[in-house]
């Protein structure tokens, strides 16, 4: 598939199969003169890579936790009770990709993911856990005892374990593995798809 096309300040996107992407730009953005085609490239590309990029993010946001796409979704108004939150990546599976996921969101966001393994509150690891339809998970449990449920979702949490599914995940490189981890550890901070 290729997104087509930017034009001044309003966007309208456009799919078409990725054989017929070849030569296919703007509306006729193609019969413009070469040096005028130039200037606009320029004047829309950074617009171009953040729609590429929102696109990807959505995409892969979508593959990744489908499972509870499917269901309806999940989280309501629970999260950590505080910005500081105690996180280890406890299997050497995924352990750069969970890491680096961690390190994201401690860098784009207001809260503090903490490496600590002697009592963390957000746990990721990586497992096969079959043909589940799902290549992460995120199993939230308040700190009144309800787990992966709405009463769960809705309170003050106490844990999170961030599950990466080897069986889905397998093979796809490190970018698929980032991608999920990542996910997976925005859904153990409450927020949905």
């Amino acid at each position: 598939m290729c997104l087509v096309c930017m034009s001044g300040y309003s966007y309208t996107l456009h799919i078409f199969p990725l054989q017929h992407c070849w030569g296919l730009f703007c509306h006729g953005f193609a019969l413009l003169p070469a040096e005028q085609r130039k200037d606009t490239m320029m004047q829309h590309r950074s617009s171009f890579v953040f729609i590429i990029t929102l696109f990807t993010i959505i995409g892969s946001g979508l593959w990744a936790g489908n499972a509870f796409a499917q269901s309806g979704g999940y989280l309501g108004a629970g999260d950590f009770p505080t910005s500081t939150i105690r996180f280890c990546h406890t299997t050497s599976t995924y352990r750069t990709a969970g890491v680096n996921g961690a390190n994201l969101w401690s860098n784009q966001t207001d809260v503090n993911l903490t490496t600590n393994c002697s009592s963390p509150q957000i746990i990721s690891r990586a497992g096969n856990f079959g043909n589940t339809g799902w290549a992460g998970l995120a199993y939230i449990c308040s700190t009144s005892g309800a787990c992966n449920n709405p009463t769960a979702w809705n309170q003050t949490y106490a844990s999170c374990q961030s599950l990466l599914n080897t069986f889905a995940i397998s093979g796809r490189g490190y970018s698929t593995e980032f991608r999920v981890a990542t996910h997976e550890i925005g859904h153990c901070m409450s927020l949905a798809h």
